[in-house]
């Protein structure tokens, strides 16, 4: 599934979740405290197990909106968690893309890819995965390292292999390099090779973003 499609498909859940989460606080809640209004204000003849138990019905209707309420403000506040799991994409391509013995994934926990837009992660994902194809049809490699954090209001990005590495003095001509740099441009980043032979490569991506204010 490609990213588009994934944000597709979790941009409709996120709206069935929202309808879910508005019938339930708008329609069944206003509902039910409506009904229970209506029984507290009727008087209600008979003997003492009676009223308690009509005192106790309509305190259980109370407790039955608080938990409705809560399901509703959890269904509202855990929508934009649920947006893309774009980490998990990124290691569908290592696993995908690749014939590596071995990749190492680690990510810091503190990003938040609802932060990034849409067309950074679109590139950033393409740039991976061409660079995951380079490695693959070129090194030699047995293993790959891909790293992201951030810094000073950048997303670092960090793909490391063991692989044969290459001629860093020399200008690299392939079609493969050309559309990630252009790619990087294209979201006002940086990009970086770090290369000798036989000694693998390490690209470093820099990616300008807004972090949110507290």
């Amino acid at each position: 599934m490609t990213l588009k499609q994934q944000e597709k498909l979790e941009n409709e859940k996120i709206k069935e979740r929202n309808r879910i989460s508005e019938e339930l606080h708008d329609g069944v809640l206003g509902k039910l405290f409506g009904t229970r209004m209506n029984l507290g204000f009727l008087a209600i003849d008979g003997d003492k197990k009676t009223l308690k138990q009509h005192r106790f019905y309509l305190d259980e209707l109370q407790t039955i909106e608080k938990e409705i309420r809560n399901v509703s403000h959890e269904l509202s506040d855990n929508i934009g968690s649920s947006l893309i799991n774009f980490s998990t994409l990124i290691k569908e391509v290592l696993k995908t893309n690749s014939k590596l013995g071995g990749y190492k994934f680690k990510i810091d926990e503190s990003i938040d890819w609802q932060q990034i837009n849409q067309i950074n992660k679109v590139n950033l994902y393409r740039i991976i995965q061409e660079a995951i194809q380079n490695i693959t049809k070129h090194a030699s490699a047995k293993k790959v390292n891909l790293f992201f954090n951030i810094e000073d209001d950048k997303l670092i990005v960090e793909i490391k292999d063991d692989g044969v590495g290459f001629d860093n003095t020399q200008k690299r001509k392939g079609i493969g390099m050309k559309n990630m740099t252009s790619r990087v441009k294209k979201i006002k980043g940086t990009f970086k090779i770090l290369s000798n032979s036989d000694n693998g490569t390490h690209l470093i991506i820099k990616i300008p973003i807004k972090t949110p204010k507290k």
